[in-house]
């Protein structure tokens, strides 16, 4: 009786001592998402004076090689902030031409534009736009979220 007894108190300790898993809470999954979050932008030079530059988001670190006609020149990085990630991810989440194929290409008949290549990591999934002019709107959105971070000379930090 008294072996019952401690292995039923040894089992009680055992139990209440082991931790539970801590559930995931809301907050925990949108700085997730906000992580894996990942963006490669190029622009190439044209026949005249367009920017040309490659910019990488990446766990909320952006990194911006500068070549030519742009507000800055060298190697660049600064952080995105939750407002700007939340944005962009809004628009990923509900922008349909991006829901729908893999790869997109958009105005590559124009040559006398800079080509622009961007890759988009999100939820899992890669996307792949090529395009020099036109974009859908939403697409355009994260076109415009590079080139308006590009000018805020403030924040960038030189590597």
């Amino acid at each position: 009786m008294l072996k019952l007894f401690i292995n039923l108190a040894l089992a009680c300790s055992l139990v209440a001592c082991s931790s539970t898993p801590k559930e995931q809470t809301s907050a925990d999954t949108d700085n997730q998402k906000r992580n894996e979050l990942s963006i490669a932008l190029s622009k190439s030079p044209c026949y005249g004076k367009c920017p040309v530059y490659s910019v990488n988001l990446d766990n909320r670190i952006i990194e911006l090689n500068a070549a030519e006609n742009t507000p800055l020149i060298g190697r660049y990085t600064t952080e995105a902030t939750d407002d700007e990630i939340d944005s962009l991810i809004d628009v990923l989440k509900n922008a349909p031409e991006l829901q729908e194929q893999d790869t997109l290409q958009f105005d590559q008949h124009i040559t006398d534009m800079p080509y622009c290549d961007m890759t988009i990591k999100y939820d899992g999934k890669t996307k792949v736009i090529k395009y020099r002019f036109k974009l859908p709107e939403k697409v355009e959105f994260l076109d415009k979220f590079f080139t308006q971070i590009l000018q805020e000379q403030f924040r960038w930090e030189s590597k």
